[in-house]
């Protein structure tokens, strides 16, 4: 259950800004606070105005209207002389809407005019040219499902890929006295001088790779293609130092007669002997890798390794990027760049991404997840029931306390699907089938029941750190009814079940997703 709005809105209970006078906040469905200019001051609205409301994470067209979202570039003239020259279209990475503080408050998106003629409550999206950005399926680090996907288990009902609505657009959609559950919400690299090959066959150091660029990548047959960039994180310092991969570069066109290739000990590399992504530090003498030939088009080819070695002369942060194929090459070696599901038919375990289902035969994040906890075993004793947890510790940004080079990565479970009957558990028949099994779950930070005025108690919920361990900050929460329902249409609801989330401000704004 997820939907994707741009409606025009009323602006109504505006606040003033306690630290700027120009500013304004006003709540948008409820429970999306928006700051804006007032127009006594410049800016184009006051309260009562309709106005667009954008939402964060939405995708602006890249006209002349959104070219402020870009700041100016500076060019030097003749003579030496340099000028600041404004965008006339907002660059690709700026065309995403982002949530921020702006003087100290939260703001979740950005207001547009409304199209002459258009009335309040009317979806513009389509009409004003703006679409959803989409996460990545994967995030950074995760092992590669490319080459593994197998046809689906056949069951009664399968439920569609799992998605989930913001609370602060739905507010009300919990009825007085209803008995709810809110759980954490779990958030399933090379050095500053790495260069990554771009589509034209030219080269960039990663820092000055943006989103939207185009760079290479590999299909799953094994081909260079151009891949979009959708997200390049700054990970900081390496706590575990840098290795350098080196070797003889042979038949690949012209260049140097070698390779080197410097990255943290836990990047994916190709290593096309165990045709698989390993951890750099995994990788040894004589494996081969996947590099590019100069003239990039033509093919790609394999190298030998020569050494594996600690380079102490690296200071840098570490920097990785998502592309549409999740993966690219970086010094001209192929790298790479999570919702889970497990269900039993009654004759063999399948394991599943969020909206692949992949082979138990070669190693996978999925596969490896189900080995390490006997989920065969387990979930043999609950034939049908579709299983759906998180992986994690695959995230750099966000490991929860795992050290993945000695553990692997972990799973906590956070919902049932039942096949057989169509719907998913019940909350407290969750929790006993997980307890029978013995299988971790989703960490459970309160119950209650809903009342006015219940949204701004629980909202504190999304902050802080995670309950899990790492000393970093919580994503947010998931909050549903003790007893599973659909949201009530005639409310104005979309008619979907009824379970919802709240991204925390301090996930929203932390250094890596701005």
């Amino acid at each position: 259950m997820s939907e994707f709005h741009v409606n025009v809105v009323r602006l109504t209970n505006v606040q003033k800004h306690p630290n700027a006078d120009s500013l304004f906040i006003a709540k948008i469905h409820g429970g999306y606070p928006i700051i804006f200019k007032g127009k006594q001051f410049g800016g184009a609205f006051e309260e009562g105005d309709l106005a667009v409301y954008i939402p964060v994470d939405s995708l602006v067209p890249a006209t002349e209207e959104y070219a402020w979202l870009s700041p100016p570039t500076e060019v030097l003239l003749p003579g030496g002389e340099k000028q600041m020259v404004p965008a006339t279209v907002p660059r690709e990475k700026d065309r995403r809407v982002r949530a921020k503080r702006l003087r100290e408050v939260f703001s979740m998106g950005m207001l547009g005019v409304a199209p002459e003629g258009t009335v309040e409550g009317q979806d513009v999206a389509e009409l004003m040219g703006i679409t959803k950005y989409e996460e990545p399926e994967e995030v950074i680090n995760a092992s590669q499902t490319d080459g593994l996907q197998v046809p689906a288990p056949r069951l009664k009902a399968m439920p569609s890929v799992y998605d989930i609505e913001g609370l602060r657009r739905y507010t009300n959609a919990f009825k007085t006295g209803e008995a709810y559950v809110v759980t954490e919400k779990l958030h399933g690299c090379v050095p500053s001088s790495a260069l990554v090959t771009m589509a034209d066959g030219s080269r960039k150091r990663i820092t000055s790779v943006e989103e939207g660029d185009q760079v290479m990548g590999m299909t799953i047959e094994g081909k260079p293609t151009a891949t979009k960039v959708l997200r390049k994180y700054d990970n900081g310092k390496a706590e575990e130092g840098w290795l350098k991969i080196t070797g003889q570069r042979r038949n690949a066109g012209r260049g140097s007669s070698f390779f080197a290739l410097r990255c943290t000990p836990n990047h994916k590399v190709w290593n096309a002997t165990a045709q698989e992504y390993v951890e750099a530090r995994n990788l040894k003498r004589d494996d081969r890798i996947v590099s590019l030939r100069s003239d990039y088009k033509s093919m790609l080819v394999e190298q030998t390794i020569d050494s594996v070695e600690v380079d102490p002369t690296v200071v840098s942060n570490r920097y990785d990027m998502e592309t549409e194929t999740h993966n690219y090459f970086c010094n001209g070696v192929l790298v790479h760049n999570c919702n889970a599901r497990f269900v039993h038919d009654g004759e063999k375990l399948h394991v599943g991404s969020r909206t692949r289902w992949l082979t138990t035969e070669e190693r996978n994040t999925w596969a490896d997840a189900a080995t390490r906890y006997e989920l065969a075993g387990k979930i043999a004793q609950a034939p049908g029931l579709v299983f759906f947890g998180e992986t994690y510790g695959n995230n750099t940004d966000m490991p929860y306390g795992v050290t993945r080079a000695k553990t692997g990565d972990e799973v906590r479970f956070f919902d049932i699907w039942d096949s057989n009957t169509g719907t998913f558990l019940d909350h407290d028949m969750f929790v006993a089938t997980c307890t029978r099994l013995s299988l971790d779950m989703a960490p459970e930070l309160c119950r209650g029941t809903w009342s006015e005025g219940e949204f701004e108690k629980l909202a504190p919920l999304a902050e802080g750190k995670t309950t899990l361990g790492g000393g970093h900050v919580r994503e947010g929460f998931v909050i549903k009814p003790l007893v599973e329902r659909c949201m009530d249409r005639s409310d104005g609801y979309i008619g979907g079940r009824l379970i919802l989330k709240l991204h925390g401000e301090g996930f929203l704004t932390r250094k890596s997703a701005r």
